[in-house]
């Protein structure tokens, strides 16, 4: 297993804190310079003796890491935005969350193939996508749970109205239970 850089074995806050001031670098806000000046004047500061202090090479490779990582994010929703704008009025029958559980899962296909066999997948990454499949199966039960219960209550609608008409018709109580039972389904 490959190494933690030394970005990654700041202390959390004093990393979340730089991958801000990396947002402000990679925005043209500030230079790589500063970023590592405010990280210098942070550590000593808090005494984070424990992690040294990244070198500039490791702090502008974890900016290009980060800045990568943010623009596939913005790709991904300016994809998710384009997706749910096509799929519009279909979202309202759950068709919407249908194909993009679908295109997530081809996208997730997709990226195992592209998998090399030399190549290894750092944890986080694993634990990340493990965690991505999991929301994607939670949405699609979710979803499943949907359906079935709009079915189970346009059945019970449907029963509902077919028994008024049989009363009214006067047929009686076995057969009204009849109908209902057969509209309704085993389920029922």
């Amino acid at each position: 297993m490959a190494k933690r850089s030394t970005v990654e074995r700041l202390p959390e806050g004093a990393r979340k804190q730089l991958e801000q001031w990396l947002v402000e670098f990679n925005g043209g806000q500030c230079s790589l310079d500063e970023v590592m000046s405010r990280l210098e004047a942070m550590l000593k500061f808090n005494g984070a003796t424990a992690a040294p202090v990244p070198s500039r090479s490791a702090v502008h490779r974890h900016a290009q890491k980060f800045e990568a990582l943010s623009e596939r994010l913005k790709r991904s929703q300016s994809f998710a935005d384009a997706l749910a704008r096509e799929v519009g009025p279909q979202i309202n029958d759950g068709q919407g969350m249908r194909v993009l559980l679908q295109a997530f899962q081809s996208l997730a296909f997709d990226m195992i193939g592209n998998i090399q066999e030399d190549q290894a997948l750092d944890p986080e990454s694993l634990m990340l996508f493990a965690k991505s499949l999991q929301a994607a199966a939670s949405a699609q039960k979710t979803d499943a749970d949907r359906a079935l219960r709009i079915e189970q209550e346009t059945r019970k609608k449907a029963a509902d109205a077919a028994e008024k008409v049989a009363k009214k018709e006067g047929m009686s109580a076995d057969t009204i239970q009849a109908i209902r039972s057969a509209v309704l389904g085993a389920d029922g």
